[in-house]
């Protein structure tokens, strides 16, 4: 009996295609459920740098947008600290005014004394005891420095005053010292109205600060997003055209498979 060898030229062919087409529909499957570029090109090296600095990036403005929030906590703390001193030092001064009247008598000015007296120990109870995470806000001579940008000049400082020895006890029991009360409780609102306007100028820079870097994550993230992201649409687009072409080299394969063995059994009879 002769011997007889049957090959289908196609059938490595139809094979390779099929393989082909299912691994690129792997890949595509791989990139909608994980919903990041896999595969076409994405290992490039290049692209792979571009996202790790732009991921660099958001974590340092993350980490900024988190000091600011901290700044202007601190600054809000101590401007509402500054609040009720101011308060105080303006019943003093009312007090010191009606002290100087010359209508009073020592047992009137005394009663007024004592009135100043309870204010300025509720005045220098808030100026040592406000804190922020453990610092004075208001007994301490110190600048802090607050890291609000990703980059190191991204830098915005607070400056502190020690409150604590600014303003001598006050003595209005006595028509020459509710005088000198007077101007001292004025020269005392003055310094806490600056002190105050210093926080609410580092408060509205630390807010637009905070503003900035808002926006500067929003545009880091879709950046990063175009780059890392898969194109959904497209990608459903993909496995829809892969699963046809993996179902026709299948079929065509099948189809070749049975063409070769109906042309063996022809031969054979």
């Amino acid at each position: 009996m002769a011997m007889i060898s049957t090959s289908s030229i196609g059938h490595p062919n139809f094979t390779n295609k099929s393989d082909a087409a299912l691994k690129s529909l792997n890949d595509t499957f791989r990139q909608l459920s994980s919903g990041l570029k896999t595969g076409h090109g994405f290992e490039n090296a290049a692209l792979l740098a571009i996202a790790d600095r732009f991921t660099n990036q958001l974590q340092g403005t993350h980490q900024a947008r988190l000091q600011v929030n901290d700044g202007i906590s601190l600054t809000q703390v101590a401007d509402a600290a500054l609040a009720e001193v101011e308060s105080g030092f303006q019943q003093l001064q009312s007090l010191a005014t009606q002290s100087a009247s010359g209508s009073l008598n020592d047992t009137d000015r005394q009663a007024l004394q004592e009135q100043a007296s309870a204010i300025q120990d509720q005045i220098q109870s808030v100026i040592t005891d406000t804190d922020y995470n453990d610092i004075s806000v208001l007994a301490s001579n110190e600048t802090l420095t607050f890291q609000t940008g990703a980059n190191a000049t991204g830098q915005t400082q607070i400056q502190l005053q020690d409150l604590t020895t600014a303003f001598s006890q006050i003595d209005i029991s006595s028509q020459s010292g509710a005088e000198v009360a007077i101007s001292s409780t004025t020269d005392a609102l003055t310094r806490i109205g600056t002190q105050r306007t210093d926080f609410s100028n580092v408060q509205l820079n630390l807010v637009s600060v905070s503003d900035t870097l808002s926006r500067l994550s929003e545009t880091l993230t879709s950046a990063d997003g175009r780059i890392t992201d898969a194109d959904m649409a497209q990608e459903v687009s993909n496995a829809i055209a892969l699963a046809i072409r993996a179902q026709a080299g299948v079929a065509l394969q099948a189809q070749g498979d049975r063409l070769s063995g109906s042309r063996v059994q022809q031969l054979l009879q």
